[in-house]
């Protein structure tokens, strides 16, 4: 169809083409916003799970907090269609820090415990710089 269109209308086929590119871009640069604030998510939740709390015990850390990270960063090279290499950067420090941890672990070695904490805190700045707060839909009219 689009070479059909093409013999039929030059100016048509070209604003056609125009707004698929468009779209396309928009969903690129949607889908980038949702895989930062993603990991923004569960990184800043993996810090709040790290800090103390209010008596200074270490609080409740779920095997479910590191599994959830773990699956997004397992994943992350599959999803990065808009190939964001800020991003991955911010990935390949987690994977790092991650590198072989269980929860287990984390709760029971506080020197462990206090390295993730500092580099997941540093990591969650940088993501939080990254975020930027989008409108999650654009309603075209003409669709």
């Amino acid at each position: 169809m689009p070479g059909q269109l093409k013999t039929i209308s030059g100016r048509i086929w070209q604003e056609e083409r125009e707004k698929a590119a468009q779209r396309f871009a928009e969903a690129q640069t949607e889908a980038q916003g949702l895989l930062r604030e993603s990991m923004s998510e569960l990184v800043n939740h993996m810090v709040e799970r790290l800090d103390a709390s209010e008596n200074g015990k270490p609080k409740v850390f779920k095997k479910s907090t590191v599994a959830n990270l773990g699956d997004f960063l397992a994943t992350f090279d599959f999803r990065n269609i808009a190939n964001d290499t800020e991003l991955k950067e911010q990935v390949d420090k987690a994977r790092v820090l991650l590198a072989g941890v269980t929860a287990e672990e984390i709760r029971t070695t506080a020197d462990l415990r206090s390295r993730l904490k500092t580099g997941m805190a540093e990591i969650g700045t940088k993501l939080d710089a990254m975020v930027i707060t989008m409108p999650r839909r654009k309603f075209r009219p003409e669709e």
